[in-house]
């Protein structure tokens, strides 16, 4: 029950998150309120079953992804990839924009690394 209810809080805060969407914005969309929202995020409790399929509805996935059981992209994931993504979904706003910025330069910089002499990452630490 506490990796469901884990999956569940996790898959809210980053689906709201991705919709950009506040606490009490969600909270709103659902007519509920918005602490309710923040007490799941927090694993505190969790939604009722038509509040759940009413914010899958919102966030355009399945209830399979909102629970995190069966076959989707992090089944795919390696060990490493799960805790880097568990780690950025616990940054705040701020953190996780951060991370975005500093993977576009990582990005960048990889793709004209055959137009131009870049030093390898590591030889800089």
């Amino acid at each position: 029950m506490g990796e469901i209810r884990r999956n569940i809080a996790r898959n809210i805060l980053f689906y709201r998150k991705k919709k950009h969407w506040t606490q009490k914005q969600l909270a709103e969309k659902l007519n509920i309120k918005n602490s309710a929202i923040s007490n799941w995020e927090k694993e505190l409790n969790s939604p009722d079953i038509e509040t759940l399929f009413e914010m899958c509805d919102l966030f355009g996935i399945s209830i399979s992804e909102m629970y995190g059981v069966g076959s989707n992209t992090n089944d795919l994931l390696s060990p490493d990839e799960k805790n880097l993504l568990d780690d950025y979904r616990s940054l705040n706003d701020q953190g996780q924009e951060l991370v975005r910025q500093q993977m576009e330069l990582i990005v960048i910089s990889d793709k004209y690394k055959k137009y131009a002499y870049l030093p390898d990452m590591e030889k800089q630490a």
